[in-house]
């Protein structure tokens, strides 16, 4: 898999000149769609295995995969918000890497999350405001 990136991004360079990129930084977007899937699946997969809200779902490989199919990479730095206690939520979020505050309406930390922790599934199940403010730390 590695390879076919490698020879993918030499050949846009060859041919065009450029690299592929956008502005935003995400090669992804100019990966062919098969090859974009096949990534995905291969750096998400054991990150959702590891998820125990999904391992009730470990024998099922069509669900898991759908599953990896749909998620978006994030990268944060230290100190940004991710998500905004009383903004409605439309996504949850698992942690691959780093940590991030749990922040209540008084502005106090009451949890801190790290690799392998989730938040938002209950603002995404019931379509309610978020209950607190989560940024980042590391």
């Amino acid at each position: 898999l590695t390879r076919e990136i490698m020879d993918y991004y030499k050949h846009l360079w060859r041919t065009q000149g450029v690299m592929g990129f956008e502005q935003d930084g995400h090669f992804l977007h100019e990966v062919p769609e098969e090859l974009q899937g096949r990534l995905l699946y291969v750096i998400n997969y054991n990150i959702l295995k590891k998820v125990s809200l999904f391992q009730i779902f470990h024998d099922n490989e069509d669900f898991l995969s759908a599953l990896v199919l749909s998620l978006e990479p994030h990268f944060v730095v230290p100190d940004t918000e991710v998500v905004r206690a009383g903004d409605v939520g439309r996504e949850m979020f698992l942690v691959s890497r780093g940590e991030l505050r749990v922040i209540d309406s008084a502005g106090d930390v009451v949890a801190t999350l790290s690799t392998g922790q989730y938040f938002g599934e209950m603002a995404l199940v019931f379509g309610g405001p978020r209950s607190a403010t989560i940024t980042a730390s590391t």
